[in-house]
């Protein structure tokens, strides 16, 4: 902030040698003695105009008048100062996307040159107390407020760059937030401003602030505005245009039969034509991972193809591939270039577990059908029932809870209490709990139910509905499809987390087995089961998406960890920066920030998971910028932040012209004397003495 406000006004310093060129070229005059003074006139007068220059004279009479000259101006400029023991809030917003990890010719990537920036806008601020923000997917505040250059290079280690979009806007939002409205806000990107905040300049809100109420207070208004409002918003883009190749999509499914399928897509962000240098390697097995607590989750990556792959100027080519990387991590790149972080991706595989399934039932065209639906499903395969997670029976005998292969889940068809019993159809309308895992996708229109009477029920059906669902409610668990008040498959949740369903159903009488329901409930509960094994799912996401971790214990921690380069060695529970997640009824969750690869610890399991943060508007450079827009200079920091000086000064100068009236009144004995002191305004001006003697 300058100490003076308005140095145009400094201009009145003209004044000084005006003053003082009256002093040094006013006329002397010598004593003569003549009969008379009338002949003296006419000289007297020629004279006065200051032909003659004579040595110049400073009386303290001249000081007092250049003094009071000199404070007048000073007080007209408005010097400020900084109020005692002032301390700047500042809100840095940093822009927290890989593109701001982009290079230029020489070398010097975006988060530096923000960094410097940054370091540079504090040099100006006595003293200041400084937050960040990191502006990623979701904001986050990076640690605690500092007050000092190297505690916020401290804090600038945990600003890494690694997410593939930066809400700025939310950013922004959370900064005005939690600093208040007297803040200094600064966003550093690589991003231009938008067009919407460019829009509303400092001058145009100061107007409109000046249109406010005028009686009410000030500093009351000035709290009630947003920080953006106050014009203390200082928007500094450090980009920089460059062309750019980027992996931008790789997707994995796995395929048992015929080896996983892998899709990339290569985009040439530029505009000119060029050719990326494709190269796959393979990391370890997931049993050698597992077993070797020390051993990281790519291994040692062996490249096994390279190919070239030609990109026309600006456009994005889709490439489908068939790797020979069964059961390991997949490590796709292409050659360097000005960002970096777009140029690999990792593809863990997904676990390659078949669910045990045993089809224990008693019809045979029901297990036939049941058969089919679990081996099309490709995620299962039949087993004995000694081994089997899922089983489907229609015996009446209680299904164990735990088998050595882990928790049994139980599918009972129920014919009815009583075979011979006449069966009651139903053609709908089904209702169907669709928040339920089993009802993803199904439909049941044109269906025809037929079901047995259950234990207790009235074998002609002849119940009311208030019978009805109070027995349903004696029978326990979650109804998910039903007809009116009548449950027809049934969800009983165990205490020890097993599930056993009930499904109630004539086959021979239904239209089930010819419809494509059958397939889809099967598959559902292939796929819900499976999600309820010990593990991580998905294993390949992007930045942001929830992860799903499956313990074996029911409580317990997780824990998280990026593997760093010079980390490959370290066991994962020794590692610095792991992220402990609770498990809470054998499940946590997690949501990756920052693209890597992961290994994730729980119930005594090691698992990994792969983040790739390929996306396309980060990726293009090409609408890079350097800009910087905002003042911090502002009127509201003048009033609230410095103490005005004027009126210390012109008390000064009141004081200087007090003290000049008194000395030329004690210098001109009085008020009714003619002779003054040496001023100007004296002059010895003509006058007769006693003797005749003109002066």
């Amino acid at each position: 902030m300058p100490v003076l406000g308005l140095p145009l006004l400094l201009v009145g310093l003209a004044a000084l040698p005006m003053v003082a060129g009256i002093y040094w070229l006013r006329t002397r005059f010598r004593r003569q003695e003549v009969s008379t003074l009338f002949l003296w006139r006419s000289a007297i007068d020629a004279q006065g105009g200051g032909r003659k220059k004579n040595r110049m004279q400073t009386p303290l009479a001249l000081l007092l008048e250049l003094l009071a000259i000199l404070l007048l101006v000073l007080a007209a400029t408005a010097p400020r100062v900084l109020r005692g023991g002032h301390t700047a809030v500042v809100t840095v917003v940093l822009d927290d996307s890989y593109s701001m990890t982009a290079t230029d010719g020489a070398g010097n990537d975006a988060r530096q040159r923000a960094i410097d920036v940054l370091r540079r806008e504090l040099d100006t601020l006595r003293r200041f107390r400084v937050r960040l923000v990191a502006a990623g997917g979701e904001p986050r505040v990076l640690g605690e407020p500092v007050t000092d250059w190297p505690e916020v290079q401290a804090l600038l280690d945990d600003w890494e760059c690694a997410s593939a979009t930066a809400d700025l806007g939310a950013a922004v939002a959370l900064a005005t937030e939690i600093g208040g409205p007297r803040q200094r806000l600064l966003v550093l990107s690589d991003h231009p401003m938008p067009a919407a905040v460019r829009a509303t300049p400092n001058a145009v809100v100061r107007q409109g602030a000046a249109e406010e109420d005028a009686e009410a207070e000030p500093v009351a208004r000035d709290e009630e505005r947003p920080a953006a409002e106050w014009g203390r918003l200082r928007w500094v883009s450090v980009g920089r245009p460059s062309a750019n190749l980027a992996i931008i999509n790789a997707v994995r499914s796995p395929d048992a039969a015929q080896g996983d399928k892998v899709l990339i897509e290569l985009a040439n962000l530029s505009e000119t034509p060029a050719s990326a240098t494709l190269t796959l390697s393979r990391g370890a097995p997931q049993a050698a991972y597992a077993s070797d607590e020390t051993a990281s989750p790519l291994g040692e990556p062996e490249a096994f193809s390279r190919s070239t792959v030609p990109l026309p100027a600006g456009e994005t080519k889709r490439v489908w591939l068939r790797p020979e990387a069964a059961g390991r991590p997949l490590i796709i790149a292409i050659g360097d270039d000005a960002l970096a972080a777009d140029n690999h991706v990792v593809l863990m595989p997904a676990a390659a577990r078949p669910l045990p399934v045993a089809v224990e039932l008693g019809d045979a065209a029901l297990a036939r059908a049941i058969t089919q639906a679990v081996e099309a499903s490709g995620r299962a395969k039949l087993t004995s029932p000694s081994g089997a997670l899922l089983k489907f029976t229609d015996s009446l005998d209680p299904v164990p809870s735990h088998a050595g292969s882990g928790p049994v889940w139980s599918v009972r068809f129920d014919r009815g209490a009583n075979p011979a019993a006449e069966s009651q159809a139903y053609l709908g309308p089904f209702v169907i709990d669709f928040d339920h895992p089993l009802a993803e996708g199904l439909s049941l229109a044109g269906l025809v139910w037929a079901v047995g009477p259950e234990a207790g029920e009235a074998p002609d059906s002849e119940q009311t509905p208030a019978d009805t669902a109070t027995h349903a409610v004696e029978l326990g668990g979650r109804p998910v499809v039903s007809a009116g008040n009548v449950v027809l498959l049934r969800d009983d949740a165990r205490r020890d987390g097993t599930h056993r369903l009930t499904w109630r159903l004539r086959p021979e009488e239904s239209t089930w087995l010819q419809s494509a329901a059958l397939p889809i409930v099967v598959w559902n509960l292939i796929d819900w089961r499976q999600s309820e094994r010990p593990g991580v799912s998905p294993v390949n996401v992007r930045p942001g998406v929830p992860v799903s971790i499956v313990s074996n214990q029911p409580r317990g921690e997780a824990r998280v960890v990026r593997i760093e380069s010079g980390q490959d060695s370290a066991p994962v529970a020794d590692l610095d920066g792991a992220e402990v997640l609770p498990i809470d009824d054998r499940r946590a969750t997690w949501v990756a920030d920052r693209a890597g690869a992961y290994a994730v610890v729980a119930g005594g399991r090691r698992h990994r998971v792969a983040v790739n943060a390929g996306s396309a508007g980060e990726s293009d450079l090409r609408g890079a910028t350097e800009d910087e827009f905002g003042v911090w200079d502002d009127q509201a920091a003048v009033v609230n932040e410095y103490h005005g000086l004027a009126w210390v000064l012109g008390l000064l100068a009141l004081g200087v012209l007090g003290l000049h009236a008194a000395l030329l009144y004690r210098q001109g004995g009085g008020p009714g004397q003619a002779s003054g002191g040496a001023g100007p305004g004296r002059a010895d001006f003509p006058g007769a003495d006693a003797r005749g003697v003109a002066t």
